[in-house]
């Protein structure tokens, strides 16, 4: 038996139940006791319902843990491998996959509307019924059965209580810096909001090689951790014309790329007036597919300034379709035979220290205090 924290409907306090079933791994699959879960706002969003989930569902996509046992067929990974959770599992197999197009996976996505994993079933009981798992990971629970191709092993010197980030906030904010935008040396990134994809966004700019860094907030607290990840200079947003005083900040040229990763329509606008260098690059990480939230992309130059509003379905189909590439997951590709290894050590490899001495934990709190956790992460934002 496990404990795991079940969702069981729309604002709905989460049950933290102690009665949990796990069955062994099926083949490709591995079953991982968890050391450490993060705490992302998909999770709220799936909880408050600006996500549609089946219920009653595990919640949980970022975390890191150790692998106690392994499916048939899964020979890259052993027990005691210490491994980080990847929520974009992929078949290897479907049109998309086949054409290196992973993050399309059709297999996925249907994990992603079935709570799941990649052949539509779960791994999870409670009460006689089965409980479902977010994005096939369902990382709120003690122990947990995933895809082996959603585990990322890491060296087992890494503190799993950081490891556990990468897996999501990490890898999308640096990767959109690194792969989807491709910064290149001596570049001025603006990127507005410094939450945790945003720090790690700058992270990932200071790691490029950008010369300027300009953080876009209106918390002094995270203005500060933003200098502290690599920030160059910042902007009160509350204080004064974030647009003017980015535009003061490059000498009235404008940002060569910019980030908006809040996902509201004013502060899109904003970003892309940011970004009014011929030729700049402009990158919308904040996205849903549900509720208020818009995407925007765009290589600017000419007066795409004003971009429209989308409904959720043109939404998906403008971020999902040929010729848009996905920021939600830092455009990070999966390996099937490495299983992602290459594309999370390249960046704690080359710049370990860099990429780890900011990246700090805050206030743990055990299994059974998550419901008042999320509660208070919810009025920080």
């Amino acid at each position: 038996m496990a404990k795991a924290a079940v969702l069981t409907g729309i604002d709905e306090p989460l049950e933290i139940r102690d009665d949990v079933e796990v069955e062994q791994p099926r083949a490709g699959e591995v079953k991982v006791r968890m050391a450490a879960s993060g705490v992302c706002h998909s999770d709220l969003s799936m909880q408050n319902g600006t996500m549609m989930a089946p219920y009653p569902i595990i919640l949980g996509h970022e975390g890191a843990g150790v692998i106690e046992e392994v499916g048939e067929g899964v020979t890259n990974l052993a027990p005691g491998d210490h491994v980080v959770i990847s929520w974009v599992p992929q078949c290897g197999q479907c049109f998309f996959c086949q054409r290196d197009q992973g993050h399309l996976c059709e297999a996925a996505n249907t994990t992603m509307l079935t709570g799941g994993l990649l052949d539509g079933t779960t791994r999870f009981v409670s009460r006689g019924e089965p409980l479902r798992q977010m994005a096939a990971a369902g990382t709120f629970s003690e122990v947990t059965v995933i895809p082996a191709i959603g585990a990322v092993k890491i060296p087992k010197d890494f503190d799993l209580k950081l490891a556990a980030l990468i897996g999501c906030g990490v890898l999308t904010g640096t990767g959109a810096a690194l792969n989807t935008a491709r910064i290149r040396k001596g570049d001025t990134a603006a990127v507005v909001g410094c939450g945790g994809v945003g720090l790690n966004v700058i992270q990932g700019a200071r790691i490029a090689g950008a010369a300027e860094i300009i953080a876009v907030d209106m918390n002094e607290t995270k203005l500060q951790m933003a200098k502290d990840f690599g920030a160059t200079a910042s902007v009160n947003a509350g204080q004064a014309d974030p647009v003017g005083q980015v535009m003061a900040l490059t000498g009235q040229r404008g940002a060569d790329v910019a980030f908006e990763v809040i996902g509201l329509q004013q502060t899109i606008d904003q970003t892309i007036a940011n970004a009014i260098s011929h030729g700049a690059r402009f990158r919308s990480i904040e996205i849903s597919c549900c509720g208020n939230k818009r995407e925007s992309y765009s290589s600017l130059g000419g007066s795409n300034t004003n971009p429209p509003e989308v409904s959720p379905l043109g939404l998906y189909t403008r971020l999902f379709g040929p010729g848009f590439q996905d920021p939600s997951k830092g455009d990070w590709k999966a390996d099937p035979e490495v299983m992602l290894q290459r594309s999370v050590l390249s960046v704690v490899a080359d710049d370990r220290k860099a990429l780890w001495k900011n990246v700090g934990v805050g206030d743990r709190a055990r299994l059974d205090q998550y419901f008042t956790s999320v509660r208070e992460f919810e009025k920080t934002l």
